[in-house]
């Protein structure tokens, strides 16, 4: 019997996240679906599907709650095959003290290490608290004693133990999708006692790499003076486990499509509007933490001791907007569009321009396209929880013949060891990781690439499901 048929009949799935895994919205006076995307929604949606009850989340769309029944849900899938998507609504003022002010101006700042763009606010921290009640009140509405109860990430850290209170004997997880901090940044929160304290209702404690679980089990001991022994540790009476589960890609779909026509047509587009020997490609969120500032001084550093390299090599970068609309995040646009505008004026000539960034979503296919056109990848964010485009770039690149140069605070710089590292706030050191990017041997790059590729596929999304699930259930 396999584990999902095992789960299956001790009881059924209910996730609780921020994000939903569909939307629905207005367009032209109809009403359509989409999916919201990314590789957690891939893997977890097909879950839902084969043995879930109920997806509790956010409802974000224009046309959400036109297609709702009395209690707020939607059906997803069809036959015996379904789930119930449990939208909540939330008014303006909620999501810009829960979801843009409590989550993104405090929360996301300090666990990325940036202490200065923290704005602590008393009204943010009361609405969180709020919210997250009202996540954990309809978790309660629909648990039954067998449920399984799966709570994601940073916007949702007090819901563990306050679904606890009610369910004392709920089985409960929770995954943390983001860097935790070193207690000597997390102690200036001052809420930080009852952070842990919520996250503590859980049974298991997810994070992506040994480092974050660490960080974690630091504050811990730290707040509550509980020390772990190999990543479990007693809390109010029950055993909790910490452990970490690095977050992988849908493998074998990336793959398809990059062998598939269209992205195969928009790579020889791609190619031929460049006008030069080498593509560089970056692919960020437009986010403080993500480096582009950075990235771009490098790459002007890396002409200016490199000139044999002008009108050879040009970067790419495509700049998805951030989902947080803050002062912040324009203020950061702005600044890359005043830097690649001066390094283009230094250098560009005719028919050659060193920078293009494009600042728009970009469909899967094409998306896919990009990947198989660059030649290097340059993923460098001054820290990230995991980073799965550098895992996409590989999955991609059906050649083998590109490089990766990988932050080493991203998350996943302790997986992909082939990649060439590079700390994102030395730039001598960034300026030889591009020159060692394009001057590698193909011999080399070859074989180190498809090293790269074999542990991208051996430890996909769906292994990271399946970990996360057996240790969840050898706990009871």
């Amino acid at each position: 019997m396999s584990y999902s048929e095992k789960k299956k009949k001790k009881g059924k799935l209910i996730l609780v996240s921020n994000r939903e895994p569909y939307s629905h919205y207005f367009s032209k006076g109809k009403i359509f679906l989409k999916s919201t995307g990314g590789s957690l929604v891939s893997v977890l949606d097909p879950l839902m599907l084969k043995r879930g009850n109920t997806w509790i989340a956010w409802g974000s769309g224009s046309a959400d709650f036109k297609v709702t029944d009395p209690k707020h849900r939607v059906k997803i899938g069809k036959d015996k095959n379904f789930y119930w998507l449990r939208r909540i609504k939330l008014s303006k003022k909620e999501v810009n003290n829960y979801y843009v002010g409590f989550s993104n101006r405090v929360i996301w700042p300090l666990v990325h290490l940036m202490v200065d763009k923290i704005q602590f606010n008393e009204e943010y921290w009361e609405t969180y608290k709020e919210i997250n009640e009202r996540f954990a009140n309809i978790t309660v509405e629909q648990f039954k004693r067998s449920d399984f109860v799966w709570v994601q990430d940073y916007h949702l850290m007090l819901a563990p133990q306050l679904i606890r209170k009610k369910r004392k004997k709920a089985k409960i997880a929770f995954f943390f999708h983001l860097p935790w901090p070193p207690w000597e940044i997390f102690r200036i929160l001052p809420w930080k006692r009852e952070i842990l304290k919520g996250i503590l209702g859980a049974d298991l404690i997810g994070f992506h790499i040994p480092l974050y679980a660490k960080n974690f089990l630091d504050c811990v001991e730290k707040e509550f003076g509980l020390k772990s022994k190999k990543g479990a540790l007693k809390f109010e009476g029950r055993k909790i486990l910490c452990r970490n589960f690095p977050l992988g890609i849908d493998f074998e779909k990336f793959q398809k499509t990059s062998e598939s026509k269209k992205p195969v047509e928009i790579e020889k587009e791609i190619r031929k509007s460049l006008n030069a020997e080498f593509m560089l490609l970056g692919i960020d969120r437009i986010d403080y933490s993500k480096g582009i500032p950075n990235k771009l001084r490098a790459f002007n550093a890396f002409l200016k001791k490199h000139p044999s390299f002008q009108k050879k090599v040009v970067l790419v970068q495509l700049l998805t907007p951030s989902r947080a609309k803050t002062a912040e995040y324009k203020k950061l646009e702005k600044e890359i569009d005043v830097l690649a505008g001066e390094i283009n004026g230094e250098y560009q000539k005719l028919f050659w321009v060193p920078i293009r960034c494009l600042d728009r979503f970009v469909q899967k296919e094409r998306l896919v396209g990009y990947y198989k056109a660059a030649d290097v990848a340059l993923v460098t964010p001054l820290i990230d929880g995991m980073n799965l485009v550098a895992k996409e770039f590989i999955a991609a690149n059906s050649k083998n013949n590109s490089a990766l140069v990988l932050s080493s605070f991203a998350g996943a710089s302790e997986e992909l060891k082939e990649a060439i590292k590079v700390n994102p706030f030395n730039q001598n050191e960034m300026v030889e990781a591009i020159r060692k990017s394009l001057t590698i041997k193909p011999v080399t790059k070859r074989k180190k690439f498809k090293l790269l590729k074999k542990r991208v596929e051996k430890n996909d999304v769906s292994l990271w499901l399946e970990n996360f699930l057996k240790e969840w259930e050898k706990l009871y």
